[in-house]
């Protein structure tokens, strides 16, 4: 759908900007089914309790509990069998217990898309979306379905949990050509990837296993399940001892025949000796050893659906990845802010709120700075309280406030000229909340370093005073420029101005890098 025009994906789709009616909406359901993920069948309780039994060292066991009832000794029999069933029970709560956890958040994991239908926008469960619903994409969204971009207002994901690009991607509704790969289609947005910035309107073209994201889901339930390490390990120990059990059984009644020993009786040896030789403690003690392991994952947030997989991580020796942000945090962090002449350190790293400003090794405090980082935290759509929401970049800002005990709460928003990708910048008018009237009315705009300084000028200057931007002013802060975008860094200038991005005073620029 990518390569059609919007007129050609609405006909294609035989749907309308009003979206589809309830009927036609439950008789795609019905063809389609329901927008989810195909998973496999869900584990019995019987089912996970006789997996518990599926590996050598059980089997050994059991053979050998057989045998000792069969000649009577009863007593070793009902040892070893509490053995097994205490190990097969002890796996089978932890499991179990797994199951219940993932199926939780899964159920908590679902969430609410906006539809529009009949002409009226309204929340559902994402499930019940269908090909040919016009969904809303708005800031913090999780996209529901694989969608066509059919309007966009400086609309931004993030899809590094699809492609691995860490920074989000603007959307438009362009046609691209038709062999435009997935990571390149900016007029698609996909299933579970976020929006961070903006607002669009987005026509449903896939559903559940026909998402890009449901093709992979659909590769890996196509993947055999793997033996972990350890259930390797097991396995060939338990084949090593079980060869020199009956290596030695066998040297023992070769002996015993030569001697003339009766057979009932050296038969009875060799299966004493061979149950003897079984240690029946080990498959226990390795279950208890992992229910520990799966405890402390547990108190780290971290879920695991199999026992031996507990060990898997401790045998991993080497991790190969090409992006940033797929396993890291993908949080931002402003480490430095170039104002008053003078290049500030700020401590602390991701989106915790304590650190200090450091010039030269010593704490560092001016209106400058203090208007740097007030105007970082105005010209922002995203929030982090509750929780961080939003662009990566603009939540960095809101922290750097955050960490000089700024309270934007003071001053209200008046308007806002978003961002796009041809003025590559963000303005907002803001005035101080108690205040009314034009009076006390500022424009802060934050955007990329080349174009911020071609509509500055002026500056502030080492002693906090705003002058002329001169030649030298500018070679100075493209120095600065330079220096920062030599390691890596994302640079953002900052202005204020009285008029609309025009005549702008440069107040200074950060860098905030992802950790």
């Amino acid at each position: 759908m990518h390569h059609l025009s919007v007129s050609e994906v609405l006909q294609e789709l035989e749907t309308t900007l009003n979206g589809l009616n309830e009927k036609h909406a439950a008789e795609r359901q019905a063809l389609y089914g329901k927008n989810a993920f195909q998973e496999p069948p869900r584990p019995t309780i019987i089912g996970l309790f006789i997996s518990q039994f599926q590996n050598l060292f059980v089997a050994i066991l059991v053979i050998a509990a057989l045998v000792t009832a069969l000649l009577g000794d009863l007593k070793d029999t009902i040892v070893i069998m509490a053995i097994v069933f205490l190990n097969a029970l002890l796996g089978l709560v932890q499991e179990y217990k797994a199951e219940r956890a993932i199926e939780a958040l899964k159920k908590a994991a679902t969430p609410l898309a906006i539809v529009i239908r009949d002409g009226r926008e309204q929340k559902i469960n994402s499930e019940h979306i269908v090909p040919g619903d016009v969904v809303v994409l708005e800031q913090g969204t999780i996209v529901p379905a694989d969608c066509r971009i059919i309007e966009s207002a400086s609309l931004q994901a993030d899809e590094s949990m699809l492609t691995g690009e860490s920074s989000p991607i603007g959307k438009n509704r362009d046609p691209l050509p038709i062999s435009t790969l997935v990571a390149d289609r900016t007029n698609m947005c996909y299933k579970n990837t976020i929006i961070t910035y903006g607002r669009g309107l987005g026509l449903v073209t896939a559903t559940g296993m026909n998402t890009e994201i449901g093709k992979i889901a659909s590769f890996v339930l196509e993947k055999p399940e793997k033996v972990t390490p350890l259930q390797k390990e097991i396995q060939a120990t338990g084949k090593t001892i079980t060869a020199i059990v009956f290596a030695i059984l066998a040297l023992i009644f070769f002996i015993g025949l030569l001697r003339q020993i009766p057979l009932l009786e050296l038969f009875l040896l060799s299966v004493s000796l061979a149950v003897a030789a079984i240690p029946e403690g080990l498959p226990a003690i390795l279950t208890i050893t992992l229910a520990i392991g799966l405890q402390k994952m547990a108190r780290q947030n971290a879920i695991v659906r199999k026992l031996p997989a507990v060990e898997t991580l401790g045998a991993t020796t080497v991790i190969c990845t090409d992006k940033t942000g797929t396993l890291t945090k993908n949080e931002m962090t402003v480490t430095h802010v170039y104002t008053d002449q003078k290049l500030i350190h700020i401590t602390g790293a991701g989106y915790d709120t304590r650190g200090s400003f450091l010039h030269k090794n010593r704490k560092y405090a001016s209106e400058s700075l203090t208007e740097v980082l007030t105007a970082g935290a105005l010209c922002n759509n995203s929030h982090i309280t509750p929780k961080p929401l939003g662009d990566p970049t603009e939540i960095s800002l809101l922290v750097a406030a955050k960490k000089a005990r700024l309270d934007i709460s003071d001053y209200e928003r008046v308007q806002e000229n978003p961002f796009d990708a041809e003025r590559k910048m963000m303005t907002v008018q803001v005035r101080p909340a108690n205040r009314a009237g034009t009076r006390g009315k500022v424009f802060y705009t934050k955007g990329a370093f080349e174009e911020v300084i071609e509509k500055s000028t002026h500056y502030i200057n080492q002693h906090g005073r705003r002058v002329k931007l001169t030649h030298d002013a500018i070679t100075d802060f493209e120095a600065q420029h330079a220096e920062m975008a030599s390691q890596a860094l994302r640079v953002l200038a900052i202005a204020r101005s009285s008029k609309l991005e025009q005549a702008m005073t440069l107040i200074g620029h950060d860098r905030p890098p992802t950790t």
